[in-house]
């Protein structure tokens, strides 16, 4: 995933000097992640987990299993201090 994430950085993103601002949430790119071939617990079957950051307690994350079923959630972080 990194090497992709790299590659596409390289490619699309050229010359941009990376966001250090932590007001902003940063690019698309940069609060997206996925996960490919990951195992479901329930089923035992591979799956790709797909996330987006849309605030720093707000995530939107959808699941989509090898039968094609597909499950979205938004998910809202708590962090304790």
């Amino acid at each position: 995933m990194l090497a992709v994430q790299q590659l596409y950085r390289k490619i699309f993103l050229k010359g941009k000097a990376p966001a250090v601002d932590k007001t902003s949430n940063g690019s698309f790119v940069d609060r997206f992640q996925i996960e490919l071939g990951s195992l479901d617990n329930r089923t035992g079957g591979q799956r790709v987990i797909s996330r987006v950051r849309l605030t720093d307690q707000l995530y939107l994350i959808g699941d989509l299993g090898t039968e094609g079923g597909f499950t979205g959630r938004l998910k809202y972080l708590i962090r304790f201090r």
